[in-house]
């Protein structure tokens, strides 16, 4: 089974340069979440593993989030010095789960 989903969706809420603000929302009481910025022609190829192991993250470790602890409740995460080119497309790259971090 899956063992946390979104509960909203992951949204960008500021974007200023090379750095960034997104939020979103999980349903399972306690978790993890991974979240990173990478380039929309590697994006599509991410899946749980390279997104927790920051695989094809842009920027400096400041514009990733490894293995945060989460509750249902709003998340809200501030990335900086992301190293973003200008008229290049990026996706913002979220996994969460359990406790048990699994890669469901």
């Amino acid at each position: 089974g899956v063992s946390n989903i979104f509960a909203r969706f992951p949204i960008i809420e500021e974007l200023n340069g090379d750095n960034l603000t997104i939020s979103f929302a999980a349903t399972a009481p306690s978790g993890m979440a991974w979240v990173l910025v990478a380039a929309l022609s590697v994006a599509s190829q991410a899946t749980p593993g390279t997104i927790k192991a920051g695989q094809n993250a842009m920027g400096l470790p400041s514009c990733q989030q490894e293995a945060q602890l989460i509750d249902n409740a709003k998340q809200t995460f501030e990335f900086t010095d992301c190293s973003l080119a200008h008229l290049t497309e990026y996706n913002v790259l979220v996994y969460i789960s359990d406790m048990g971090k699994h890669d469901d």
